[in-house]
């Protein structure tokens, strides 16, 4: 379907009655043979005579158009360069705080954490020390009384070994219990937050940004890396050839058209 611009004028419906036959030839064009594929690139080269028919037809309103808007760009960033540049200022030594106090909190929160995990590592040391003693006293009191029982010949030296090795096996696991707890005491210390004193003002935001340099791309995981598209296009067309091109770069598939 012919699509017509509203301008009307001669030479707008010219240019409609040539889009009209250009339209209905392509679409009588099948590329089958070697004299269909001449009239495909001779209706390729009539396509581009009519671009520039048009091109001619508009371009000078178009440039009136580009001048105006041109223009008012121009007085758009006269208008907003200062307000910007003075805006910028104020931001940078906004951020800037900002930073330091975001500095300050995570060293306060950082050293109020330190203090918690030191006083409950005592505390947990603590406890494990008492058990320790415990544990020892049992012991000592478990040993005296086989050999108060061997002594008074109520139990055999093997049943004594016997008895004695069962009481350092437990004494062994009460041990072990002991610094298990102890350990999980002092790794599940309930951590301190502390926020930085930054208000939310609506229309504004207040947050980091992170960034990066590389510093050694060697050691990067493969995960994080980009396969370089145009180093491999420039191959491909070089190659002129699917099995040369995908051989020389092995995951591509090539193809022509």
């Amino acid at each position: 379907m012919a699509t017509s611009i509203s301008k009307p004028d001669q030479a707008i419906t010219q240019l409609n009655e040539k889009l009209a036959a250009l339209i209905k030839r392509g679409e009588a064009i099948r590329v089958t043979d070697q004299a269909s594929d001449v009239l495909a690139k001779q209706f390729k080269v009539e396509v581009k005579s009519y671009e520039k028919a048009v091109e001619l037809y508009a371009d000078g309103d178009i440039q009136d158009a580009k001048e105006r808007l041109s223009k008012l760009q121009t007085a758009k960033k006269m208008l907003l360069a200062p307000a910007f540049e003075i805006l910028n200022t104020v931001e940078l030594s906004r951020k800037e705080w900002e930073e330091t106090e975001r500095q300050r909190a995570e060293a306060e929160e950082r050293r109020l954490n330190e203090e918690r995990r030191k006083r409950v590592e005592a505390e947990a040391e603590k406890q494990r020390q008492a058990e320790m003693a415990r544990i020892a006293e049992e012991k000592k009191a478990r040993d005296k009384e086989i050999a108060d029982a061997v002594k008074a010949g109520e139990v055999k030296k093997r049943e004594a070994d016997r008895l004695r090795k069962e009481a350092e096996e437990r004494a062994a696991e009460e041990r072990e219990q002991a610094a298990k707890e102890a350990k999980e005491a002092a790794a599940n210390v309930p951590q301190y937050r502390v926020k930085p004193a930054i208000e939310h003002v609506p229309g504004t935001k207040s947050q980091r940004n992170y960034k990066f340099k590389i510093v050694r791309p060697s050691i990067i995981p493969r995960a994080y890396l980009m396969p370089d598209e145009v180093a491999i296009g420039r191959m491909v067309r070089d190659k002129k050839d699917k099995i040369l091109a995908e051989t020389e770069c092995p995951g591509i598939e090539v193809w022509s058209e």
